[in-house]
């Protein structure tokens, strides 16, 4: 069914399901899912936006076939020219599969970074957070910090997705 490079596919007209029929395309073929990553790694915004969306249903899906990839995750979400939409959907990803120890206290950083940055979308703010609660359990040290800085972050929340999951995590914390 899909014969041609994956980024034909990916930029073809949006839908959900169009994406999930990419997803079981990719299965648990690694140079196909290899061939995803370099989309997400294209010049082209919107091809690495549409492969960084797939990605998150992939990963999903077939957590095992990311593991070559953590350094570049830290990389993508560190990386100023990626678009806000890329970043949550690593996010949301990242949320979804265990992280390894060798990379808790770099994704730990710029998780609390992007939460803490104003100039970033609630979806990405707010998936960091939902990152930082769920690592909270490996680190319980942080969970005094990060409830400080949700308190602080909570009375400025302007959008209700940031003050909802400020009082869940919250919740979760205790």
């Amino acid at each position: 069914m899909f014969n041609q490079p994956l980024q034909v596919y990916l930029l073809e007209p949006l839908s959900k399901m169009h994406t999930l029929k990419i997803v079981h395309s990719i299965a648990n073929d690694k140079t196909r899912f290899k061939e995803l990553v370099q989309c997400m790694d294209a010049a082209d915004s919107k091809l690495a936006l549409r492969a960084s969306w797939t990605f998150r249903f992939c990963i999903e899906a077939h957590p095992q076939l990311f593991q070559p990839y953590w350094n570049k995750l830290i990389f993508w979400l560190t990386d100023p020219s990626k678009q806000s939409g890329f970043r949550r959907n690593i996010l949301r990803a990242v949320y979804e599969i265990a992280v390894p120890k060798k990379l808790h206290a770099v994704l730990l950083n710029e998780c609390f970074q992007l939460v803490q940055n104003t100039q970033e979308p609630a979806a990405v703010r707010v998936w960091s957070l939902y990152v930082l609660v769920k690592m909270s359990s490996d680190y319980p040290d942080i969970k005094e910090e990060l409830t400080s800085l949700i308190l602080l972050l909570l009375p400025n929340a302007t959008s209700p997705a940031m003050k909802a999951a400020c009082k869940n995590s919250i919740k979760q914390l205790k």
